[in-house]
């Protein structure tokens, strides 16, 4: 369960909004990493109901995820998941993930055989 957005502006701003946000998908990699989860998967968490604004959140959790990479790869990789997926049932989180992915995470080209 992510953060309802309203609140936490209320309780520390935009910054707290997104610190708890972030801290879901760490602590959920973090879990996935320890019980060696070959991959993990999340739906947009709080931006239904919760009201947490899509373009916020996709950005949110693209930064986390790539940060969260970035620092685990520094000891090894042999238990990082090789596939996280992002699941969105609404057109605008899908619109605001395809916006914000490619520049934490820039599309590669695949080798020719």
């Amino acid at each position: 369960m992510g953060p309802v957005y309203a609140r936490a502006v209320r309780a520390g701003g935009k910054e707290e909004a997104s610190r708890l946000l972030k801290g879901c998908y760490r602590r959920s990699l973090e879990l996935a990493r320890e019980k060696g989860c070959e991959s993990v998967a999340f739906s947009a968490l709080s931006t239904g109901v919760y009201g947490y604004p899509s373009g916020q959140a996709a950005e949110a959790v693209a930064q986390e995820i790539r940060k969260w990479l970035d620092e685990e790869a520094q000891g090894g990789e042999e238990k990082l998941p090789k596939q996280i997926i992002i699941c969105n049932f609404m057109s605008k989180d899908e619109e605001a993930y395809e916006e914000v992915l490619p520049l934490y995470f820039p599309p590669v080209e695949e080798e020719k055989k």
